[in-house]
């Protein structure tokens, strides 16, 4: 999911919608070519949350990308579980989430909690890496892990 949010591709698509290549100035031969480079857009939308982060801090840049991520963040968590409900593959959002943190060098912490009665359990996974916690349940634990 990280991937999908940070790629080239999403940071572009930011940058349309922000009008920021029509802001660039360059010489009349080059700028058709680098208003439409998806790189550049990608590069014009670092610029400026990089450009807010320096003039007003941290917690600024934060509160002002919160907003702006969100539709992109429910857009992805759509797709993936759409292509997780399609391919019926067990293990496959978990596969990716430990191939994503290995690349990272960080740790999942899966943590199991049961409720319910003998014959109508629901399981909740608790998976924490550093100090993000995402939770699911499912009727195993499997179920829940995959959520």
């Amino acid at each position: 999911m990280i991937e999908q949010l940070q790629s080239e591709r999403s940071l572009a698509k930011l940058s349309l919608d922000y009008r920021l290549p029509s802001r660039l100035r360059a010489d009349k031969s080059v700028i058709h070519g680098l208003r439409s480079n998806p790189r550049i857009q990608c590069d014009m939308f670092e610029a400026l949350v990089g450009g807010i982060w320096k003039q007003d801090g941290y917690a600024a840049a934060r509160r002002w990308l919160r907003p702006v991520f969100k539709p992109l963040i429910e857009q992805v968590y759509e797709q993936l579980r759409d292509n997780h409900d399609n391919t019926g593959v067990a293990g496959d959002a978990v596969t990716k989430l430990h191939e994503f943190c290995q690349a990272k060098l960080l740790t999942p912490v899966f943590d199991f909690d049961t409720e319910g009665a003998l014959t109508k359990k629901v399981f909740t996974c608790t998976i924490t890496i550093r100090h993000l916690k995402v939770a699911g349940q499912g009727t195993n634990k499997q179920k829940a892990k995959q959520a």
